[in-house]
């Protein structure tokens, strides 16, 4: 009912509740039901995306296995704001400094980048992007080298051009 109100401050109300909602067999669909009901209805709303994130780490914490099912869904969905909000929650995974599972990560990301072929890369990859170059450069620059090899070269020379001066010198 909260988030339905639509103003910034109901939704991150919303939020906070549903990410306090303990995790158990009983909840965990429920959760994920009406966290992919909100995040169908955010196609436009940027301020959205961060707080739709903030509601999700209650299953990541609870669940995690749930929270990657759920992470993945949205990804992968033909719903732009739905694949906004996954690169997000992804990008704030790797912010975690507890979090090094990077192949992981880049393996979800080949995959992404192979099936959304654009004239630009959103800017929630490239936010992505810089977070891993931050936390992993040698990583970034071995996934980028694969991955520029399976893409059509436009697209090559478009990851170049973004990843390129993210990365510390060392790697260029």
């Amino acid at each position: 009912l909260l988030w339905a109100e639509g103003s910034s401050l109901d939704g991150y109300l919303a939020a906070v509740l549903i990410r306090a909602v303990p995790v158990t067999d009983e909840t965990r669909s429920s959760i994920q039901d009406r966290l992919t009901q909100w995040v169908q209805g955010i196609e436009n709303s940027s301020h959205l995306i961060s707080t739709l994130v903030l509601a999700t780490e209650g299953m990541k914490k609870a669940a995690w296995d749930s929270w990657l099912d759920l992470i993945q869904g949205w990804l992968f969905s033909p719903s732009p704001g739905a694949r906004r909000v996954a690169l997000s929650a992804i990008r704030n995974l790797i912010q975690d400094p507890n979090f090094d599972n990077f192949p992981f990560v880049f393996d979800w990301l080949t995959q992404w980048l192979r099936e959304h072929v654009s004239p630009a890369l959103p800017q929630e990859v490239l936010d992505l992007l810089q977070v891993l170059a931050e936390r992993s450069p040698a990583e970034t620059t071995y996934f980028s080298r694969q991955l520029m090899r399976s893409l059509p070269p436009s697209n090559a020379r478009r990851l170049i051009r973004a990843v390129l001066p993210m990365l510390p010198e060392d790697y260029r």
